[in-house]
């Protein structure tokens, strides 16, 4: 995918750059626009001395859609002012009257507006303006299209067309404009097909991490990404056999962080596959190549070691357990992962409690439901505080029961509050 977003990024620098043509018809469906939108705002940031517009708002009358144009230009220029007044700098003018009058032709309009951006510059420099007409979801195609249609250079480059590039959008799931540039030989016209779906990004990855020219580094990086996706797609070997070369790689670089998750991972796939014992073994040698990484390990020393907790429950190794959570809500604590710190801290509770520790079960999760205040960890405060109204219905005293069944209507109140 790496390679399909820089092919992509290339091509918008190479058309912003060029003189030649106007128009680029960017094909996408909905579901690969928030990826365009990034990739155009890397390019922004590439291109200082250009000024890129972005418009995102679906389409659905000509006007409407052309007044939400003006309505965005003019809180772009208002945010640009901010920077310049900071600077000392003079204030760019707002969109004159005309462009904001539904009134008049899409087309004057648009042109207007063109011509006034194009006036913050002086004309003997070489500044470009891209218009990226770009609808997240194009509405109305028709009315998209009369707009669109409008601006493409059906005549040549016309004046008002000067230092100006135009991005317009193509619906891939239902083409309709590509078609039209097709049959009507619309020149000054481009056309890039995105396609950043699901199966395009395997297929990039699986591209990559084949290529001899992708760096070593890289190719395991996304190897190691495939084996995740295998294990998720319930391809078990295929994920096991990609995981041991990536380990056989991390053990010739004398990286033992990679080579944990190398572990971690063939853990992940014995524990979905109920094989409890094996993913518990893999886990405990994961933990211990990451614990040898210093700091630098600590992430993966948190994440195995919950894992490894979660093994040592389903074995009914309560004690043990506790001692693997509690390593990993003490890791989350140095580096302030509130939430897994919590999540943490609730298996150990479990763990307590299943040992018939039932006074330090309850310490441990009086103390997690403090820190989920603190961090309006309100679902987290819910689960908790349900394990002590049970644990206190069963075993504790009215006085205790009645504090858990206020903490819970509490936490319930809190998460209604939040999500409804």
């Amino acid at each position: 995918m790496r390679k399909k977003i820089n092919q992509f990024k290339e091509t918008l620098h190479g058309f912003i750059d060029q003189a030649d043509d106007l128009c680029l018809v960017v094909s996408a469906a909905d579901t690969d626009m928030p990826l365009v939108f990034k990739v155009i705002e890397s390019v922004d940031q590439e291109q200082p001395s250009d000024i890129v517009l972005s418009f995102a708002h679906s389409a659905t009358t000509s006007p409407e859609y052309v007044a939400g144009v003006m309505t965005n230009v003019d809180v772009q220029i208002e945010g640009v002012n901010a920077l310049r007044e900071a600077e000392g700098l003079p204030a760019w003018p707002k969109l004159p009257p005309a462009c904001h009058d539904n009134t008049q032709p899409e087309k004057a309009r648009i042109q207007a507006a063109m011509r006034h951006v194009r006036g913050f510059f002086p004309a003997n420099e070489d500044h470009r303006i891209v218009w990226c007409f770009l609808p997240a979801t194009i509405g109305n195609k028709m009315e998209y299209a009369k707009v669109m249609v409008e601006l493409l250079p059906a005549r040549g480059i016309e004046p008002w067309m000067h230092s100006q590039r135009i991005l317009m959008r193509e619906d891939s799931a239902e083409p309709y404009f590509v078609p039209f540039l097709h049959e009507n030989k619309v020149e000054g016209t481009l056309i890039y097909h995105v396609d950043f779906s699901r199966d395009a990004l395997l297929q990039a990855m699986a591209e990559e991490a084949l290529d001899p020219e992708t760096p070593a580094p890289q190719r395991m990086q996304t190897l190691l990404q495939l084996a995740a996706v295998d294990a998720s797609h319930q391809r078990p070997q295929d994920a096991i056999e990609k995981y041991a070369l990536c380990y056989e790689y991390y053990l010739t670089q004398n990286q033992p962080v990679p080579q944990s998750m190398c572990l971690e991972g063939v853990g992940d796939v014995m524990a979905k596959n109920q094989q409890v014992d094996v993913a518990k073994g893999r886990y405990q040698q994961a933990l211990a190549l990451s614990s040898k990484a210093g700091p630098e390990g600590l992430p993966a020393v948190m994440i195995q070691a919950s894992k490894a907790g979660d093994m040592c429950m389903l074995r009914s190794e309560y004690e043990e357990a506790e001692g693997y959570h509690d390593l990993a809500s003490q890791i989350a604590g140095k580096l302030v992962n509130l939430e897994f710190k919590v999540d943490n801290m609730e298996k150990v509770g479990v763990a307590r409690v299943a040992q018939g520790k039932n006074a330090s079960a309850a310490e441990v999760w009086s103390n997690g439901i403090g820190l989920c205040k603190e961090g309006d960890y309100f679902m987290r405060w819910r689960t908790i505080a349900e394990r002590l109204v049970a644990l206190h219905t069963l075993r504790g005293s009215q006085s205790q029961l009645h504090a858990a069944e206020g903490e819970l209507a509490d936490a319930e109140r809190a998460c209604k509050e939040r999500y409804g």
